[in-house]
């Protein structure tokens, strides 16, 4: 009863119990796709609850920017967690972060523009250059989930953020 009225309380907040979500809660956040979520739930299944954000460090797939993206999401129980990964890692440091007030079109963006995207990585904003070049223009922000990395989640979270002009 107690841990469900935790989990009550973190979703009204709107966060998401590492402990205690459904692969469909961990899908719904920003940098993670239903492989990484499905990949956190065996990891927490194979080896006991999490105790802190920088256990997903554990989970294959899951590096230090993921970490980052969950910030603020993610709980355990009613405690809300940071990573100890807070600072970007130096080779994300040529990624600088600029945050823009207008929508970011895929299609014409710079890698430092798409890296200020939330749920986008340098590496993330690299792969979706790369994909521009090789397989053409976004006909959507949608499109998007063609990218390595770049899931439904993640694409909901960009909504307001995008625009293929």
């Amino acid at each position: 009863m107690l841990a469900w009225l935790l989990l009550l309380s973190s979703a009204s907040a709107g966060r998401i119990d590492l402990n205690q979500a459904s692969l469909h809660e961990l899908d719904s956040l920003p940098g993670l796709g239903r492989s990484k979520a499905a990949a956190i739930i065996a990891h927490r299944e194979a080896h006991g609850p999490y105790t802190r954000l920088d256990d997903l460090l554990g989970v294959s797939g899951i590096g230090p920017g993921t970490v980052r993206s969950l910030e603020g999401y993610v709980t355990i129980g009613d405690k809300v967690l940071a990573s100890a990964h807070s600072r970007p890692p130096a080779n994300e440091a040529q990624h600088p972060v600029v945050p823009s007030a207008v929508a970011v079109d895929p299609n014409d963006a710079t890698i430092v523009e798409l890296a200020a995207l939330p749920g986008i990585s340098g590496p993330r904003a690299e792969a979706i250059v790369a994909d521009r070049e090789k397989n053409g223009p976004f006909e959507s922000c949608a499109d998007l989930v063609r990218v390595e990395g770049i899931g439904p989640a993640t694409v909901a979270a960009l909504r307001d953020l995008c625009a293929v002009e």
